[in-house]
């Protein structure tokens, strides 16, 4: 921060850059005094709000005396890693308080195994209960082989590889085997994770099926 000399005091005449903060959070700058200027200079900002001593915050142009005081705030970023600006206009001299939030986290905490279906109907349409993605502040990439998923688990299901957010579910679904005692797996993959889900058919006349723990 640059300061300067008032009395025997120091004021800082800069706006200090704030990072690491979470997506989407206000953040409020540090004050600054501002000097060296004209009774009534005109002063306005974009990407942001400013607040004159006491006053309320405004993103409207208005004048300044010498001597008042500035802060800042502003919006951060809704993505990870991201820097935004807000730029303070004091006649015609810009000062910026930037903003950074945190850095993007893209491995999911780990996946739990979906609940292994057993002795179900050969050929029968079976769907998972639906498991949370928690771990990450930034969409990633979802796939799946041997069946489709759903995010949200809506009736709408697909084969075809996506992305998902922190905090939505997921649901699988498969087509069990046309033959008796014969298991289908679906492996899902969510960015770095993987889990899988087990469907075993039911066993011929005068068997057993033990379900896979």
């Amino acid at each position: 921060v640059i300061f300067s000399s008032i009395g025997i005091g120091l004021v800082a005449t800069a706006f200090l850059p704030v990072a690491g903060v979470a997506p989407g959070s206000q953040q409020v700058s540090n004050t600054i005094t501002i000097n060296e200027i004209a009774s009534a200079s005109p002063i306005g900002i974009t990407g942001g709000e400013y607040r004159i001593d006491a006053g309320s915050y405004t993103s409207v142009s208005g004048t300044i005396d010498p001597g008042q005081q500035v802060t800042l705030r502003q919006t951060a970023s809704a993505n990870c890693d991201i820097t935004t600006s807000a730029v303070l206009n004091i006649a015609g001299v810009l000062r910026s308080f930037d903003v950074t939030t945190l850095a993007c986290d893209t491995t999911p905490d780990p996946l739990p195994r979906f609940t292994t279906q057993a002795n179900v109907p050969l050929g029968s349409v079976r769907t998972s209960e639906a498991i949370g993605i928690t771990g990450i502040n930034a969409p990633v990439p979802i796939s799946i082989s041997g069946g489709e998923y759903s995010i949200g688990c809506t009736a709408s299901f697909t084969s075809s590889p996506g992305t998902i957010a922190n905090g939505q579910n997921v649901c699988v679904r498969l087509t069990a085997s046309a033959s008796y005692d014969t298991a289908s797996i679906a492996t899902l993959t969510v960015s770095t994770a993987s889990t899988s889900f087990h469907v075993i058919t039911a066993a011929a006349s005068g068997f057993t099926v033990t379900p896979q723990v």
